[in-house]
């Protein structure tokens, strides 16, 4: 990065770049966000504060039915970088306005919108995984609209919609199982 203030590197929580939102932090800041930093967690050690675990948490999820997923992770990937989108241009301006009275200022500002940012990220994130998981548990997908999910008139939860797998998951085990599964004429 450059000397100039209002420069931000992008940061991105996952391997797997379309399954992560891309969060602003920027050059010059005081201190790393906590959900980026070395230590808050690692490749043994799981932690609900650590992006890179929060991120692979709600992947793992997706890996397994992706195409219903996505459509829910998009939406909030959107959402998340439409906002940094919108305020980047504000923070830059402001930072550079400072920056030529107080250096220090400006990477204070700088500082305290990537972490927000960051920290902003990180929870929302957590809540979309809470929400996939309750979505789309034991193979089902719950009814819902704008995040809410919806009710029978007796208070309940809406009966789920039950896709089944796909044709070649039922053939893989048919091929993966032989004859074990096959039905036996009996004598009645």
């Amino acid at each position: 990065c450059d000397r100039r203030p209002a420069r931000p590197a992008q940061q991105c929580a996952h391997p797997t770049p379309h399954l992560c939102v891309y969060v602003p932090v920027y050059c010059g800041i005081t201190k790393i966000p906590d959900c980026f930093a070395v230590g808050n967690g690692d490749l043994l050690n799981f932690s609900w504060s650590s992006a890179f675990w929060v991120f692979n948490w709600v992947a793992n999820m997706a890996y397994a039915r992706y195409n219903y997923y996505i459509e829910d992770i998009k939406k909030t990937q959107k959402n998340l970088e439409d906002n940094f989108s919108m305020y980047l241009p504000i923070i830059d301006t402001k930072a550079l306005q400072e920056y030529s009275k107080s250096p220090a200022h400006a990477a204070e500002i700088l500082t305290n919108f990537s972490n927000n940012q960051s920290q902003l990220t990180l929870s929302t994130w957590r809540r979309l995984g809470e929400f996939l998981m309750v979505k789309y548990i034991d193979g089902n997908i719950k009814k819902e609209e704008n995040g809410v999910f919806e009710r029978n008139a007796y208070g309940l939860p809406a009966f789920p919609d039950q896709p089944g797998y796909s044709k070649s998951y039922y053939q893989n085990v048919v091929k993966d199982t032989g004859d074990k599964l096959k039905l036996k004429e009996t004598a009645h």
